[in-house]
């Protein structure tokens, strides 16, 4: 048995119960709202908790109960960490010698001059080190908006605003693209487009078919070899006839994905899960 935990049953949610049940494999559904994490009165009856929270905060707690307990969660604590800050991934990815989009993080305005110049001039990218479809990202043309971008991010309520992750603006032909990999399989990969310099799907981004070349397929298997197992949405930047890897993703959605090309998305996590139970 699988059991999800979700805070909305979106269309996600309900192609992986339609997957669940075409494949045989009873699935237990767990409302993350109405759950209460008590370690005292907890009796472990699961054997793989799939976590689906809209929220990373809570699915993060969650995550670490039912692992405190020896439960296999996908994703564990480990992708959680690295995928949900953007400044640990990227740093994870220089680490390891993956092409990534330059990036840096100061603490005081008084540095934007020096920041400017480490990232090679304006435009630059200010966003929060957490976060996701594209929100609170803002493109930076001078110091005048620098100033004016910070200013508002003291004041935010979140000291998380505090710390300027910053990237360079990388110029990128109207779209970027997104490949779901599952495991060690790359399972499908898609282009988002959007004339706004965001390609989100929340912004608006429009999902095509990309196919998958061989460069594109060497930079993934590269960062599979990396990667502990589990589940992820990559996005990544064509730049200079080649790629650059932005963001890894670790709760995406991928019912616009399975949509549009097909591929079923849903099918390749539950055997994934399956996978798990039986290694254990």
């Amino acid at each position: 048995m699988i059991t999800i935990v979700y805070n909305l049953l979106r269309e996600d949610e309900k192609f992986l119960l339609d997957s669940a049940k075409k494949l045989g494999v009873e699935v237990k559904l767990l409302l993350a709202n109405k759950l209460i994490l008590d370690p005292i009165n907890f009796q472990p009856s699961d054997k793989l908790v799939l976590n689906r929270c809209l929220s990373n905060s809570i699915g993060e707690q969650i995550t670490y109960f039912f692992e405190n307990f020896g439960i296999k969660v996908i994703n564990n604590s480990q992708i959680n960490h690295l995928c949900a800050n953007k400044f640990i991934t990227s740093l994870f990815l220089i680490k390891n010698n993956l092409p990534t989009v330059p990036f840096l993080v100061f603490f005081d305005e008084e540095l934007i001059e020096k920041v400017i110049e480490y990232l090679n001039g304006y435009p630059v990218v200010i966003k929060p080190i957490y976060g996701s479809w594209g929100r609170l990202l803002a493109k930076i043309n001078d110091r005048d908006a620098f100033e004016g971008i910070i200013e508002h991010k003291r004041y935010l309520s979140s000291p998380y605003h505090n710390i300027y992750y910053t990237t360079k603006y990388i110029e990128k032909p109207n779209r970027d693209i997104r490949i779901t990999i599952v495991g060690k399989k790359i399972v499908c990969a898609v282009y988002r487009e959007n004339f706004h310099w965001i390609s989100n799907t929340a912004r608006g981004g429009k999902i095509k078919f990309c196919e998958l070349n061989k460069d594109l397929t060497n930079l993934c298997q590269q960062l599979i070899e990396k990667l502990p197992l589990g589940i992820y949405g990559v996005d990544i930047f064509e730049f200079n006839n080649g790629y650059l890897i932005n963001e890894l993703n670790h709760t995406c959605e991928f019912k616009n994905i399975q949509k549009t090309t097909g591929v079923s998305i849903s099918d390749e996590i539950i055997n994934f899960c399956l996978e798990n139970l039986k290694n254990d």
